[in-house]
């Protein structure tokens, strides 16, 4: 979340697009058309020197012809000049802009539009221009709530009078997309930046210059992102452009070379980053001059260089350069200006100087929080007072870790001083955090956030731990927690909210039948983008991918408007106390929650009555053990799987073994941990001498273990009763055995070609058949499905919510690089209604009540990993469609032996024994099948859930 470097980024203002402007220049004026005619040479001259970047020109010019203007309408009254005079004055802010006269800028713009709402009707183009411009310079002032004002007043006329696919409406969905991208909200700027080149590309082709500025912007967005080689092809393909049709020394040109040196910059690739700040830093010398805001950008970039080459004083000296720059150009009260304190005061901390870094981030804090004035190094701003919420971020980030470094360069009593206004500085950011995760409106957007933001708590929870340390006090082990459990999947928490909200808020049926077409619908588009099989489409795809966006805000925005309990419900998350979680337990049971940081691992170890916390030293090569102990289970190599799993149980367990001895064990896993079955860990040391899986020390042999996201969502009451003792099966790949030449081709017939390749699954059809028999013999009702019986279609229905228990044995793919196109596979069905699939997306819009969905298939538990949040998977879909524990595979499964591990688990469970007892004794059962011993066949399934 601590963005050192940040590229720039090109507002669109059509410089290039005043079609409009030639037409009326073209009319014929009776009176005073000799200084007319002059005015519009000079005019001209102006639009030629702004299109070749010689904003100065340009600026003068068009201030000579606008006073021409304006002296004839003293003495007339001419539409046409009227509004020449206006185009005249809009360009001329906008130039003043550029140029970073920002006062003089803001008092042109705001006089122009003044003087088109006095002389125009309210729709007239010049308005909507000069709202654009205004829009333009608060971006630039880092006035954001006052630029997106403007921009909106600018879409809401050119929309109205010009169409939803004209240039100029591009233009401004364009710069709104500056404007989230500015507060973190990347997805939601991704989605603006790409309406904006779609409508370009339609009326200007593929090499003009706003399609480069599009490319630019979007490649920014991969940029923080962190996806820097896609950012660095939209660089070059902006530079491509802009190479063709602008003169070689032109400032765009300059400022492309500048991102693609912060990209390479933040990549590592440090020398890379030199050479193209250095020749951006060259033709904005010549261009644009020494005192210029782009050149000023240029050095705080080249700051950046020589930070990460570890040379502070040839940091410093271009930190400064950029500061004087910055100060006399924009004032001393500037975003930028706060960003280059920040920057400096970095130096001061890399160089132990905690106190001269804690004085520049106050310094910052001050800039950036209009109403606080306040210098002195304790004292904060209050939630309330911030409104910048996304920049703010930062500067409190760099000081709460430098109180906490300060702590330890003075005495002890000095030190809990330090250590408390640290930890006190972390629980506002975990505020304001949740009020920027609360104002994104994208889930990926969300997604982004909590990764991004995982660091900051887990410094919180360090800072937390050495209070605790130093004063023994309880409220610091709960303050830890806290912050531990803030950032612990939290958007899948604000989805379950969500739905409880929809349920219990008066919402008529009407409304949620609408919202879920709308949801379906930006699935559908979702997928068809991301599998990019039709290239022709995609633009299509993309646009109305963003109308329904635009219209399902709109519709989310009405609800919360309408429905006051809704609102309340849905933002009203309260994370889960120790008291909380305790009460959930049993006598029997203790809840791990694990916090995994880059350099340590915190470990909460809650039961009934007690609970602890322990601080290990992160083993370096954690991540590689983890991935070679998921290697050796999923190849089935005993000497490498034994070998990482008994350094991992060392690492994870072996310090608080005395405290779990006996216990069941609920474990919330973190970072890495979220990749590896603890039920596979070995407890005792490896005989080297014989290979044998049957009697390994399997922690499986002494705990009971499930899984949760977080102890919140282990600890919430369902807010719903579970359906009947009701149980559905499916089993689309189950070969009929009374025909056992059919193949997959003949059960998919008509469908993707991807979905026919897969093998039957002859096993699925025994295990569901014998787990009917389990809950009939029990006096329980049961319906399973084979084959076409066994479709989307029936699974989508609304009959589904009766059912306790839904057991799919089936197929399933998961795409970790595109989370959307993953899926669970049915068979298709006559109507074509449906594919067979069962996208991520669609698994959201099931409605379930069930106390537990079993995914007896391939690989179902795994997807994109993401800090703080968890794997990002098919799993989740399932809680937010109202599942209460989802039993999982980690890897790919094998048929036979699954379907006796579900048989076995059903007819435990039946007999009355817990849900993680039931699933420990059928993998026992398994285990005790010489062919089956191996943790590769038992180990991937795993329970998650309450």
């Amino acid at each position: 979340m601590l963005k050192r470097s940040f590229p720039y980024r090109f507002s669109c203002c059509f410089p290039g697009a005043l079609c409009l402007l030639v037409l009326l220049l073209q009319g014929s004026i009776q009176a005073g058309v000799a200084d007319t005619a002059a005015a519009n040479e000079i005019y001209q001259r102006g639009l030629s020197a702004r299109s070749n970047g010689d904003y100065e020109k340009s600026a003068a010019d068009l201030l000579q012809a606008g006073n021409i203007y304006a002296a004839f309408l003293k003495d007339g009254d001419d539409v046409k000049i009227r509004e020449r005079y206006l185009h005249s004055q809009n360009l001329l802010g906008s130039n003043w802009r550029i140029l970073g006269e920002i006062k003089r800028s803001e008092r042109i713009l705001q006089d122009a539009l003044r003087y088109g709402q006095t002389h125009f009707s309210a729709e007239h183009p010049g308005i909507a221009r000069s709202h654009h411009q205004l829009g333009s310079l608060y971006y630039v002032w880092g006035d954001e709530a006052r630029s997106l004002h403007h921009y909106n007043k600018a879409l809401e006329i050119r929309r109205k009078t010009l169409g939803e696919n004209h240039p100029h409406v591009g233009a401004v969905y364009h710069n709104i997309g500056l404007i989230y991208d500015e507060q973190g909200d990347y997805n939601r700027a991704l989605s603006y930046y790409t309406q904006s080149l779609n409508i370009d590309r339609q009326a200007k082709g593929e090499t003009h210059s706003d399609i480069a500025a599009s490319y630019h912007n979007i490649g920014s967005v991969y940029q923080q992102k962190k996806q820097y080689d896609t950012a660095l092809e939209y660089y070059q393909k902006a530079i491509r452009i802009w190479e063709a049709v602008l003169p070689a020394e032109h400032p765009h040109i300059a400022m492309s070379y500048h991102n693609i040196g912060v990209a390479y910059q933040v990549k590592g690739d440090v020398h890379a980053a030199l050479q193209y700040h250095e020749k951006a830093l060259g033709l904005l010398q010549v261009n644009l001059g020494e005192m210029h805001l782009e050149t000023a950008n240029v050095y705080g970039s080249l700051g950046d260089d020589y930070m990460a080459l570890d040379d502070p004083p040839r940091a410093m000296n271009y930190y400064r350069k950029a500061l004087g720059i910055y100060q006399s150009i924009l004032g001393a009260n500037h975003p930028s200006v706060a960003l280059t304190y920040e920057k400096i005061g970095e130096i001061h901390a890399a160089l132990q100087q905690q106190m001269a870094a804690l004085g520049y981030y106050q310094k910052a804090l001050v800039i950036l929080v209009d109403g606080f004035d306040d210098n002195t190094i304790s004292s904060n701003p209050s939630l309330e007072e911030i409104k910048n919420d996304y920049s703010v971020v930062r500067a409190l980030t760099l000081k709460a870790r430098a109180l906490r470094e300060q702590a330890f360069q003075t005495t002890a009593a000095d030190g809990k001083s330090w250590l408390n206004q640290s930890l006190e500085t972390y629980r506002l950011l975990s505020g304001l955090i949740d009020r920027i995760r609360t104002g994104y409106k994208e889930k990926d957007s969300k997604l982004f956030l909590t990764n991004e933001s995982a660091e900051i708590y887990e410094e919180a929870v360090l800072t937390a731990f050495y209070l605790h340390g130093i004063s023994g006090n309880r409220d610091y082990l709960t303050a830890g927690f806290e912050f531990a459990e803030k950032n612990r999947a939290a958007v899948l928490l604000a989805a379950m909210q969500e739905v409880r909200a929809r349920q219990f808020s008066g919402i008529p049926d009407s409304l949620l039948v609408q919202e879920k077409s709308l949801k379906n619908a930006l699935s559908f588009y979702d997928r068809q983008i991301a599998e990019g099989t039709d290239s022709t489409r995609l633009a299509d795809w993309q646009q109305e991918m963003f109308r329904l966006n635009e219209e399902y805000r709109s519709f989310i925005g009405a609800l919360e408007r309408n429905y006051p309990d809704y609102h309340r419900l849905k933002y009203g998350i309260n994370n889960a106390s120790i008291a909380d979680v305790q009460e959930r337990l049993g006598a029997d049971e203790m809840l791990l929650e694990y916090v995994v940081s880059d350099e340590d691992i915190f470990i909460f170890i809650i039961s009934a009555t007690d609970v602890d916390w322990i601080k290990l030293e992160k083993p370096a090569l954690l991540t590689q053990r983890v991935r070679q102990m998921q290697f050796g289970l999923t190849t089935n190599d005993y000497f490498i799987y034994t070998r990482y799993a008994r350094q991992l149980y060392e690492v994870l367990l072996a310090p608080i073994a005395g405290q779990i001895a006996g216990k069941s064990l609920i474990i919330v896993p973190d970072n890495i941990l979220y990749l590896i079955p603890f039920e596979a860990l070995l407890s005792e040391d490896i005989s080297r001498e014989q290979r044998d899986f049957a009697n390994l020390s399997y922690l499986d042999r002494t705990h009971q273990i499930r899984y949760s996201y977080s102890a919140t969502i282990f600890s919430k009451p369902s807010w719903q009763a579970p359906a009947e003792t009701k149980f559905i099966g499916y089993a689309p790949f189950a070969r009929d055995m009374g025909n056992p030449l059919i193949t997959s081709e003949d059960l998919f017939a008509g469908i993707a070609p991807a979905r026919k390749s897969m093998s039957p699954l002859p096993d699925s059809k025994r295990e569901i058949q014998q787990i009917q028999e389990l809950f009939n013999a029990n006096q329980f009702s049961a319906d399973i499905l084979f084959e076409k019986a066994a479709n989307e279609l029936h699974l989508k229905n609304e009959q589904l919510a009766n059912y306790r228990y839904v057991h799919l044995a089936t197929h399933a793919t998961v795409d970790a690089a595109s989370p959307q196109l993953s899926a669970i596979y049915l068979a298709g069905e006559d109507s074509g209604e449906e594919d067979g699939a069962l996208y991520a997306g669609e698994i959201y819009q099931l409605h379930l009540n069930a106390d537990l969905v079993v995914l007896s298939a391939c690989e179902t538990g795994s997807g994109q990993l993401l800090r703080g949040e968890g794997i990002v998977g098919m799993t989740r879909g399932f809680f937010y469609a109202g599942a209460k524990n989802v039993l999982v595979s980690l890897w790919p499964v094998n048929d036979r032996s699954t379907a006796y591990l579900m048989i076995e688990f059903y007819r435990e469970m039946l007999a009355g024994k817990p849900k993680a007892t039931a699933l420990q004794q059928a993998k026992k059962n398994l285990r005790e099948n010489k062919r089956f011993s191996s943790p590769f066949y038992w180990s991937p399934f795993v329970l998650i859930g309450r």
